[in-house]
């Protein structure tokens, strides 16, 4: 009965749609192309989003070990220097969203006109 019961389960998988023992299949891509200078600025952007995340992150440790320095000049000079340059971290980010969105602008720009 156990046998009769498993061949019939795997009747049944050999007909349904999706069974994975049926090779892959590779279908063509059906939305628009992406430009260079689209994809470009994504990738920059999703970078200096992470870059910037782990500043804010750095901030928030050096926070805790100032915290929990309890005192101790060498573990709150420590915490100091992490929270200088977690904050020196995120200026940077910050100037290099400016500078990116500054860049990627004019050279959309002269793109467009040189077409």
């Amino acid at each position: 009965m156990k046998k009769k019961l498993f061949g019939l389960s795997g009747l049944m998988l050999a007909d349904a749609p999706g069974n994975p023992t049926d090779p892959p299949t590779i279908k063509p891509p059906t939305g628009s192309l992406v430009s260079v200078e689209t994809l470009t600025s994504t990738i920059i952007g999703i970078v200096l989003y992470l870059i910037g995340a782990v500043a804010i992150i750095s901030l928030i440790y050096g926070g805790f070990l100032y915290m929990t320095a309890g005192g101790d000049a060498e573990k709150t000079t420590k915490a100091r220097n992490v929270i200088l340059y977690a904050i020196l971290g995120v200026v940077v980010v910050a100037a290099s969203f400016l500078i990116v969105g500054w860049i990627t602008g004019d050279v959309i720009r002269i793109l467009k006109l040189g077409s």
